[in-house]
């Protein structure tokens, strides 16, 4: 990740939370990394994207409420239930906004297939950068993850030209 130039908005992908909507490991290590990149004056703008997954509360009220940046500096996504979702609701948001730069941030397993996803569906004409969180993932569970990864990239195939079209046009 350049860290030197800055964006637009930082778009912090959601994550499944726990029960009682408590944010799970990856959800909170995504928002730190969101914190740590608008504490060093590289954004102004925070977007978090997530509906309500598991929980009555969306993610991205639960990443708002836990992450100490203050909301006049976050903009609430609360409709995306996959990552389709995300990049298609934040493109909205990016749209509407105006903005011309974006880092999206999320977890080392998940960064594939959001790179695949933003690129295919985001606005053209917008900077789009990516970044890992700092996740500590075993091994076992890297390979749970990836499979996992492998399943939601086919469940997600056919979404990406449609909602492309969609937000493109």
């Amino acid at each position: 990740m350049a860290m030197n130039k800055g964006w637009d908005a930082v778009i912090v992908l959601g994550c499944a939370p726990k029960k009682n909507n408590f944010p799970s490991y990856s959800l909170t290590q995504r928002v730190k990394k969101a914190k740590e990149i608008y504490n060093k004056g590289l954004t102004k703008k925070v977007i978090f994207s997530g509906g309500p997954n598991k929980t009555e509360v969306p993610e991205s009220l639960i990443m708002q409420e836990t992450s100490g940046i203050p909301r006049k500096d976050t903009i609430i996504e609360k409709e995306a239930l996959k990552t389709t979702e995300n990049a298609f609701y934040t493109g909205l948001i990016v749209k509407k906004e105006n903005f011309k730069s974006c880092l999206v941030v999320t977890s080392p397993f998940h960064i594939a297939r959001s790179v695949y996803i933003f690129k295919k569906i985001f606005p053209r004409g917008v900077r789009l950068e990516f970044v890992k969180s700092d996740e500590k993932i075993c091994p076992l569970r890297w390979l749970y993850l990836l499979l996992r990864e492998a399943r939601f990239f086919m469940r997600d195939y056919f979404d990406v030209p449609r909602l492309a079209k969609t937000l493109r046009n």
